[in-house]
C-alpha cells in the first residue's frame, strides 16, 4: 500500500503572514516598515523643532507642506518614470538620498547651524521620497507578492504603514 502524502497547503493559504517567509517579499517590507516608522518620526520631530524655535504653527503648517507637496507636484510623473526604469535601483537610490539628506541636518542640527529653511529643504526631499514611495516600492510589493496574493500583499503592507504611523511617535516620546 503506497504511503499517503499529506497535501501541502498552498501559498495563498497561509494568509498574508505567509508572505513573510518569502525572502522578496520580507525585506521590502522591512524596508517600508523601517522608512515608514522613520518617516512618522521625522514628522514629529521637525513639527516640535521648528515650533521650539519659532513658537508659530504657521511655520510648523509651511514646512510640513513642504513634507507634502511633493505627493501633488511629483507623483504622478514619478509614476511614470517608475515604470521606465529599474524599481530596485529606484528604490536604493531614494533610500540612500533621504540618507544623506537626514545625515546633513543631522550635522546642522549638532553644530547649531541649522536654519528653517534647511528644515524645510530636508522636509522637502524627504516628501519627494513618500511621494516615490508609492509608485515603486509599493508596486514592487505587488510584483513579489503574486498576482493570486496581490490582495494580501497590499494589506499587509498597508496595515504596517497605519501601525507606523503610531509607532513612530510612540519611539519620539
Amino acid at each position: 500500500m503506497p504511503a499517503e502524502t499529506s497535501p501541502q497547503p498552498s501559498k495563498k493559504s497561509d494568509g498574508p503572514y505567509g508572505l513573510l517567509r518569502e525572502g522578496p517579499y520580507l525585506r521590502l517590507w522591512l524596508v517600508g516598515a523601517v522608512a515608514n516608522t522613520m518617516r512618522w518620526l521625522e514628522m514629529l520631530a521637525v513639527g516640535v523643532y521648528v515650533f521650539d524655535k519659532t513658537s508659530s504653527p504657521f511655520i510648523v503648517a509651511v514646512v510640513l507642506f513642504c513634507r507634502l507637496a511633493p505627493m501633488v507636484l511629483f507623483g504622478a510623473v514619478l509614476g511614470a518614470f517608475a515604470e521606465k526604469i529599474n524599481k530596485k535601483y529606484m528604490l536604493i537610490g531614494g533610500l540612500i538620498t533621504i540618507t544623506v539628506a537626514s545625515t546633513v541636518i543631522g550635522v546642522l542640527l549638532l553644530t547649531d547651524t541649522a536654519q528653517i529653511w534647511h528644515i524645510a529643504v530636508g522636509a522637502f526631499i524627504s516628501g519627494f521620497l513618500m511621494a516615490m514611495d508609492f509608485p515603486v516600492r509599493r508596486n514592487m510589493v505587488g510584483e513579489v507578492s503574486g498576482h493570486d496574493r496581490v490582495g494580501q500583499g497590499m494589506a499587509l503592507d498597508a496595515t504596517t504603514n497605519n501601525v507606523t504611523r503610531m509607532l513612530g511617535p510612540i519611539m519620539g516620546g
